[in-house]
């Protein structure tokens, strides 16, 4: 029971993570034809698979190049205790909705600075 909860809740984070980022930065970074570069875009120019490298590198504990069961889930857990704002064992959609805000608002932050030091010609 507590393994099919486990995996239900690493697939719903997974689709709620991936409908957080889904969006087209509508009043973001332009392209040099002056539409808004979709998000996809921005993360090829900007080490998307670098990112999955760290986030790769953080879950294989063991470094033995794969991410075992054990692995994946002492992954998960920490991503539950990090949207766990209350810290009491349970996730209030408020709870969720607050962490991905979050997580978008920095990414968001981010893709802007980039797009800025760009233009900027650094």
């Amino acid at each position: 029971m507590h393994r099919k909860f486990t995996h239900a809740l690493g697939i719903g984070t997974l689709i709620l993570a991936g409908s957080a980022f889904a969006d087209t930065h509508e009043g973001g970074p332009m392209a040099e034809d002056g539409a808004h570069k979709s998000h996809k875009s921005m993360h090829a120019e900007h080490g998307k698979d670098t990112k999955m490298a760290k986030m790769w590198k953080k879950a294989d504990a063991d470094g033995n190049g794969t991410i075992s069961e054990q692995e994946y889930l002492d992954a998960k857990k920490k991503s539950f205790a990090k949207m766990d704002a209350d810290g009491n064992g349970e996730l209030t959609q408020d709870e969720v909705k607050a962490h991905y805000q979050k997580k978008r608002d920095k990414h968001h932050k981010r893709m802007r600075d980039k797009s800025a030091q760009d233009a900027g010609g650094s």
